[in-house]
């Protein structure tokens, strides 16, 4: 089977690509311009092409020549707080590729050609502040910020493609899923990687918004293996993908300041007002009843564990 990803170099593309090598997949990469064939830090036996993604004559050709049975939407502008700095640009991604790569499959199919499975990665963030939880498939949607709204409204696309066109299109409203593959940008990483640094006497100190923030939070390993076992599903349909466990950024900065040696985080944790997150989702939990009933999958990897490999994962870094 024929795989092809959008998005390949981010968290969930590199282990969605190294699940399916795994499985027996040809996995080909699509990667934004500027990227070379051979990227660095790419995984070993994936076929990377560098493209424009909002090119939709070379997105279209691209997928006529390697003619895949899957394909898996991963790209996007994924940060909240710079979707409001640069909302065209979260929405070119998170929403307008989606049309457009909806309407190629589709004009596909009308010309006769092998259909083609896509899976639309979707996000929690479209529930938006101060849910009613847990939240499964048909809880009540309110957007926010322009990523939280651009991702919705792919959502909400993707599913009226299936229904109107009879597409096979999958997606999963994935909530927090985090990894050592995290840029330190998201709070989960900056938290272990700070910690790990701090305890190599590199840094003095981490700068931190609301540690009270509740978030629910899983492994992307987990993760990614959800979204094969929902686009090889054999009816197309949407799954909500959650641990359905609430955790702080406070209880990260414990494990991972005693997993460090350093005992005590408050000791090196500053408060910094300016970190805050104006429009922040806390609190939101998910319901995965469905996709556990349906299809089977359960989050494996306990919280306290996942903080730990990210740990793990530091000190490897450093000593290669």
């Amino acid at each position: 089977m024929k795989s092809l990803i959008f998005g390949a170099l981010g968290q969930d593309g590199k282990f969605l690509s190294e699940e399916l090598l795994r499985m027996g997949n040809e996995v080909f990469g699509f990667v934004r311009s500027g990227s070379e064939t051979k990227v660095p830090n790419g995984i070993e036996g994936v076929t990377y092409i560098a493209g424009n993604l909002l090119d939709k004559s070379f997105v279209e050709q691209t997928i006529d020549k390697y003619n895949p049975d899957y394909i898996y939407n991963l790209a996007s502008f994924s940060s909240v707080k710079n979707s409001f700095d640069f909302p065209d640009l979260s929405e070119q991604i998170n929403f307008i590729f989606v049309e457009m790569l909806l309407e190629i499959i589709r004009e596909r199919r009308d010309r006769n050609m092998r259909p083609i499975r896509l899976f639309q990665a979707s996000s929690s963030e479209m529930f938006g502040p101060n849910p009613k939880g847990p939240l499964n498939e048909n809880s009540e949607m309110n957007p926010q910020s322009p990523y939280a709204i651009h991702k919705y409204k792919a959502h909400k696309s993707a599913i009226r493609f299936r229904e109107e066109y009879e597409l096979p299109v999958y997606t999963a409203i994935l909530f927090n899923h985090e990894s050592h593959l995290r840029k330190p940008t998201f709070a989960s990483r900056k938290i272990t990687q700070g910690a790990f640094q701090i305890a190599l006497g590199k840094r003095d100190y981490l700068s931190l918004g609301n540690i009270d923030s509740l978030r629910d939070w899983g492994y992307a390993g987990d993760f990614t293996k959800a979204m094969i076992m929902i686009v090889e599903s054999a009816t197309p349909d949407d799954y909500v993908v959650a641990t359905g466990e609430l955790h702080s950024l406070r209880d990260i900065c414990k494990i991972a300041f005693t997993e460090s040696g350093l005992g005590n985080y408050e000791e090196y944790v500053i408060l910094d007002q300016n970190l805050v997150r104006h429009f922040d989702t806390s609190g939101l939990v998910g319901d995965s009843t469905k996709i556990n009933e349906v299809l089977g999958w359960k989050s494996t990897m306990a919280f306290e564990e996942m903080i730990r490999l990210m740990l793990h994962q530091e000190k490897k870094n450093t000593d290669h």
